[in-house]
């Protein structure tokens, strides 16, 4: 899977529903600027320091808008702009392990809330 980001210049997931699209993660800490939908999970990583400027959020279903994030990469990457490199903190955020840490402790969450 690494050689497939590595070869890439940008990740798209234009999914009309994905609870939590691993790949987005994974694109970004391979670091790939990301195209998505709001219903892949796109909106919670952009609450992420440093992420948010590598990620562009459209409505799921709207071509036009996925049309011009689509136009407006092409433009800003043949344009020569790199985007500098993640932090190792950033990466660590976007681990298997750090998301199974997050889910962990909604559950714990969740099941408190119920076991009132």
């Amino acid at each position: 899977m690494k050689n497939f980001y590595a070869g890439a210049d940008l990740f798209v997931l234009a999914s009309r529903q994905d609870g939590f699209g691993m790949v987005l993660s994974q694109a970004l800490a391979s670091g790939l600027p990301v195209i998505c939908t709001d219903h892949t999970g796109g909106t919670d990583l952009a609450e992420m320091p440093g992420i948010a400027s590598r990620l562009t959020i459209v409505s799921a279903g709207d071509v036009g808008a996925l049309a011009e994030a689509l136009r407006f990469w092409r433009d800003r990457l043949r344009g020569g702009e790199a985007l500098p490199m993640l932090g190792e903190t950033e990466r660590q955020r976007l681990s298997w392990t750090a998301y199974a840490r997050r889910y962990h402790a909604e559950l714990l969450r969740s099941s408190a809330g119920t076991a009132r």
